[in-house]
């Protein structure tokens, strides 16, 4: 069986989607790859991302940031599920389009980026890393099995199982 490809999006892959897919890769078994991209990627990973990553996982090398759509490119691995991390994409319809029509899914992660000051912004990362964390330890905990609605449904519901109190 080949692994199951898990792409995390935010809007700019810069933090969330990044971290998601830190910890995905660290965690998981060789059964599960993860992936991170963004519909409107900024120029570099965001430095609190990286320095949680490395505070956490102990290594950073080779994040980069990317657009989704190398994704759709020849050779570009096969996407089995989309997990969309943005707070303001709730209820909206991943604007993404990948070959195989991989399923689909919202986890609501409020962006760590709108901290105002920098002892704020590093507190917001590590909440997000926290958060990402409990969700991808369920996320893996899903038998191989369990394959297209249920799922999907599956997925979504660890997003609101695990959402922080507001």
């Amino acid at each position: 069986m080949s692994p199951r490809n898990i792409l995390f999006l935010c809007s700019y892959n810069a933090g969330r989607a990044m971290v998601a897919k830190g910890i995905l890769n660290a965690f998981a078994s060789p059964d599960y790859r993860a992936f991170a991209a963004g519909d409107e990627p900024e120029p570099t990973p965001c430095p609190e991302a990286l320095s949680v990553l490395a505070r956490h996982l102990e290594t950073v090398q080779g994040v980069r940031v990317k657009h989704w759509s190398v994704f759709t490119r020849l050779g570009a691995p096969k996407i089995d599920v989309v997990i969309s991390l943005c707070n303001n994409a709730m209820g909206e319809i991943c604007p993404v389009t990948l070959p195989g029509r991989p399923l689909t899914a919202h986890w609501n992660i409020t962006d760590p980026s709108m901290a105002t000051d920098a002892a704020a912004r590093r507190a917001a990362f590590e909440q997000v890393y926290q958060e990402l964390y409990a969700r991808i330890t369920d996320l893996i905990e899903i038998p191989l099995t369990k394959q297209g609605k249920k799922l999907e449904k599956t997925i979504n519901a660890i997003g609101w199982l695990n959402a922080r109190a507001a």
